[in-house]
C-alpha cells in the first residue's frame, strides 16, 4: 500500500494487482476509493466475490502485466502456494524489465535466521519462475515494535541478503519510528492503512 502510495505521488499513475491467493482478509479491495481517489488503478476481484475470502484472480491481470507505459506493482502471498500464480505470467515477466522484492520480518516463524530466509528466497523464487532481485527488511510485531525490533531484524536481514548477493531495497518502519533508527540504507516511513475488527487481532 505505501510503496504504491509512493509512486502516485510521484504522478507515476501506478497499477496495483492484488494476487495474494494466501491472506486474502488482508484486502486491498477494502481500501479501493482511497487507492483510486490517489490516482492508484487497482486490479483486484469485484462484486459478487469483492466481499469473499477466496482465492479469486482477476481476468484483466494479465492485460495489466503485459503494459509496459505504467508502473505495476503485484502484491503476491508469502509462501510457494502464493506466488506459484505469478508463474502464470512468466514469459511477459521475463520480456520486461521488472524488480522482485521478498519483504522479510525477522519476527515471523522460519524467518527468525539468515539460513531460514535464503531458504525462503530461493523456495518463493522456484514457485513464482522469477529471480529475486532485491529484499526489503520490514521487521516488526505490530502495534508493540521498537527500534529496537526493527533493528535487530535488520541485521539477520542484511546476513542473508549478503549471502545470496542481493541488495536490501529499502527498509519498511512505521512513520513514528522511523527518525533515529539506526540502520544503512533507505528508510522509507509506512503509515498503517489496513485493520483487522477484531480488537485482538488488529493488524496494520
Amino acid at each position: 500500500m505505501n510503496y504504491v502510495l509512493a509512486l502516485a505521488d510521484a504522478r507515476a499513475r501506478p497499477w496495483l494487482v492484488d494476487l495474494d491467493t494466501v491472506t486474502p482478509f488482508y484486502r486491498s479491495r477494502d481500501l479501493r476509493d482511497l487507492l483510486e481517489q490517489a490516482g492508484v488503478r487497482l486490479v483486484a476481484p469485484r462484486a459478487p466475490f469483492e466481499a469473499a475470502d477466496l482465492p479469486a484472480v482477476p481476468a484483466e491481470v494479465g492485460a495489466v502485466l503485459g503494459s509496459d507505459r505504467e508502473p505495476v506493482v503485484v502484491d503476491l502471498g508469502g509462501d510457494a502456494i502464493g506466488t506459484r500464480v505469478l508463474g502464470a505470467w512468466h514469459d511477459q515477466l521475463s520480456a520486461a524489465p521488472h524488480s522482485a522484492l521478498y519483504v522479510v520480518n525477522a519476527r515471523r516463524p522460519f524467518s527468525g535466521d539468515a539460513q531460514s530466509i535464503i531458504h525462503a528466497v530461493r523456495r518463493l523464487a522456484a514457485a513464482a519462475r522469477i529471480g529475486v532481485t532485491g529484499l526489503v527488511s520490514n521487521t516488526h510485531l505490530g502495534d508493540r515494535t521498537t527500534r529496537k525490533i526493527i533493528q535487530d531484524g535488520d541485521r539477520v536481514i542484511r546476513q542473508a541478503a549478503e549471502q545470496l548477493g542481493l541488495p536490501v531495497a529499502f527498509v519498511a518502519a512505521r512513520r513514528d519510528l522511523a527518525d533515529g533508527l539506526d540502520v544503512p540504507g533507505t528508510v522509507m516511513a509506512i503509515d498503517n492503512h489496513l485493520h483487522l475488527a477484531s480488537p485482538w487481532a488488529r493488524w496494520d
